[in-house]
């Protein structure tokens, strides 16, 4: 699986939790088409704060391999481990995004995301 990860240059590792159901492929095939919001918040190494970021796109696949697919407007690729419960329906309303001025309007998902660096390997 790691070696489709490199092919598809996906930007994570994931291991799916200890008693975590494998992916609901009738909810994952539901939320395929809609549109989502999603907040990254990047820790270093000491757990900090580094980066806050904010995407927003169409979800278009959904899998184990690739994970959460979300097609942003400039047609790039946005890849989210595939963990259904990251992303929440969205309350109806217009969301401002910090970054980048943009307003997003009804998303149907809501989701916000951590990212750790890797840990290191023996150093």
């Amino acid at each position: 699986m790691d070696e489709d990860r490199d092919i598809l240059n996906v930007p994570w590792s994931w291991t799916r939790p200890p008693n975590t159901p494998e992916l609901d492929r009738h909810r994952a095939d539901a939320m395929v088409g809609k549109y989502a919001l999603i907040g990254i918040t990047h820790l270093n190494s000491s757990e900090q704060p580094v980066r806050k970021q904010q995407i927003h796109g169409v979800i278009i696949a959904i899998d184990e391999t690739q994970g959460i697919v979300v097609q942003r407007s400039d047609e790039s690729l946005f890849h989210l481990p595939p963990d259904l419960d990251q992303l929440q329906p969205a309350a109806p309303g217009c969301y401002h995004l910090r970054e980048t001025g943009e307003t997003v309007e009804d998303p149907d998902f809501v989701g916000f995301v951590t990212v750790t660096p890797p840990v290191s390997q023996g150093n």
